[in-house]
């Protein structure tokens, strides 16, 4: 099974395009980390403060383990300066 998680995103106002730089930026390194199969973004065509990020992992165990390895390393902080609002985290299992 695959575990799915997506994060919706509203970057702080004029931020828009930091962000995407931020998730060009560390996406590379999420994609190395141990159990995940895919990490990609999206921005909104209609909506430019509006971004889904959408990440494959072997195990929620594994995402979780990387997410902590974030926060350790300061980039959810980094993150989260850069947004509106805490992102919307939903989980997924596919089969």
């Amino acid at each position: 099974m695959t575990h799915i998680v997506t994060f919706e995103l509203t970057s702080a106002d004029g931020a828009s395009d930091s962000l995407a730089t931020f998730l060009e930026t560390i996406l590379p390194e999420t994609r190395r980390f141990e159990g995940c199969k895919n990490a990609e973004f999206a921005l909104s065509e209609s909506a430019p403060a509006q971004a889904l990020l959408i990440e494959k992992w072997q195990s929620k165990t594994a995402f979780e383990a990387y997410l902590n390895w974030r926060v350790e390393r300061g980039d959810y902080a980094r993150l989260r300066k850069l947004l509106a609002a805490e992102p919307a985290l939903t989980h997924f299992t596919q089969a």
